[in-house]
């Protein structure tokens, strides 16, 4: 694990749910269960901004969660860094949220405190209405600007500022949100914006990600302007192929775990070119071809609504192996056998899984009671619409371990039968 796991969540505030108690997350699969409208999406949005820093699309409403979160330090991988923190957006007057629109001033609509402790030392940074803190030991750093729109830390002012002490205290917080539709598959074909050398001059330049996590776009364009073939050919990933550097590799190739289940052969990534010229080529969207084990081969217009969905999950599994994943409605459109090649896709990493479908919930391990406790999350609508987060309690995660251990039930029946979903 080289980037932040969620351990705990506490919902203050934030659209429907209030006063949620703290809620305990696995390091590996977590279910996210419910009924349509009991605030799946919702929670999975608010976990991806907290393992991202990133609320800039909580700024519309008001919001109050407080979290902590844990990663290697690094100096050390054995090492942990502990890291606890609230984070809120207060309603404003009328006057207040009007000065905050005009002077787009970030310190009067999100107010934050973070601690961060590893080997004796701690950083602490806190955002208030009027100003910004940072502080490593007690002693002030400089803090020369705001944070960035919707942004909970200035990291990178830290990095930049405090020198080796504080370096061992920084993560690099990110994590990927797949929809519940083929929308980032779409943006992904039809949306991105890059420019590439004809030859390798001259790598790439982005200018705009249409919505595609930007660690994915980075690594598919590293791979077309290191191949050997002209850009504008693309890049073909066939079933032998091995991504480089990728910790704990399988004895099956990354590719080979990617496209067998989909029975297709090879997977080809080409740049759509829009404009070309001797020193540039301009580039909207990427063309995504898949040749199947019959020998026919179908551009990425004539895949199914599932196929995109699961080349999409799959890319961004494979090219980022330790980022938290979180995926809504995750076995949407999708056969059975790609479910579970994305759920095996996932093992490793810690995961959010928002579903209704008895595969998932069953495809899932549980080892223990504590295992079944924090790997189970039900969401729920009160009548009068206010949403919680039900956590089993003691006795009932011993029940279920205990018939899932006998063998005579699916992990999804006894909750059923129970009445826990």
């Amino acid at each position: 694990m080289t980037h932040p796991q969620l351990r705990r969540l506490k919902i203050h505030r934030y659209e429907q749910f209030v006063d949620v108690p703290w809620i305990e997350f696995s390091p590996h699969e977590n279910l996210i269960l419910g009924i349509n409208g009991a605030g799946k999406t919702s929670l999975l949005r608010l976990i991806h901004a907290v393992l991202s820093f990133d609320y800039e699309k909580l700024l519309a409403q008001e919001f109050d969660v407080e979290f902590e979160l844990a990663y290697p330090s690094s100096s050390s991988s054995s090492q942990m860094v502990e890291v606890t923190g609230r984070v809120l957006r207060k309603e404003q007057s009328p006057a207040e949220a009007l000065k905050s629109l005009e002077a787009m001033d970030e310190l009067n609509r999100i107010e934050a405190t973070i601690d961060a402790h590893h080997d004796g030392h701690q950083l602490k940074f806190t955002v208030t209405s009027e100003r910004a803190t940072l502080a490593l030991d007690g002693k002030d750093m400089p803090v020369s600007r705001k944070p960035a729109r919707g942004r909970a830390l200035p990291w990178e002012e830290a990095r930049a500022r405090g020198g080796a002490g504080a370096t061992v205290l920084l993560p690099s917080f990110s994590s990927f949100f797949i929809r519940e539709d083929d929308r980032d598959f779409r943006a992904l074909v039809d949306d991105v914006e890059f420019s590439l050398a004809p030859d390798s001059a001259r790598r790439f330049g982005i200018e705009d990600t249409g919505g595609v996590p930007p660690m994915l776009l980075l690594a598919l364009l590293r791979h077309i302007v290191d191949s050997k073939e002209e850009k504008k050919n693309g890049v073909r990933f066939g079933r032998s192929d091995l991504l480089p550097d990728l910790p704990q590799r399988e004895q099956k190739s990354d590719f080979q775990r990617l496209l067998a289940p989909l029975g297709s052969q090879s997977l080809l990534i080409r740049p759509k070119v829009v404009q070309e010229t001797s020193e540039v080529l301009e580039c909207k969207g990427l063309e995504v071809r898949v040749k199947f084990e019959s020998g026919a081969e179908y551009a990425d217009s004539r895949l199914t609504f599932g196929q995109r969905r699961y080349l999409m999950m799959g890319l961004l599994l494979l090219f980022r192996p330790d980022f938290p994943a979180l995926i809504d409605e995750v076995d949407n459109g999708l056969h059975p056998r790609l479910v579970e090649a994305v759920l095996k896709l996932l093992q490793g990493r810690q995961s959010f899984l928002a579903s209704h479908n008895k595969i998932v919930v069953d495809y899932v391990g549980y080892d223990s009671p504590e295992d079944v406790r924090q790997k189970i999350h039900v969401c729920r609508r009160a009548e009068d619409g206010k949403q919680t987060v039900d956590t089993l309690d003691e006795a009932a995660v011993q029940e279920v371990f205990e018939k899932i251990s006998i063998g005579i039930m699916h992990p999804s029946d006894v909750l059923l039968v129970e009445g826990l979903w």
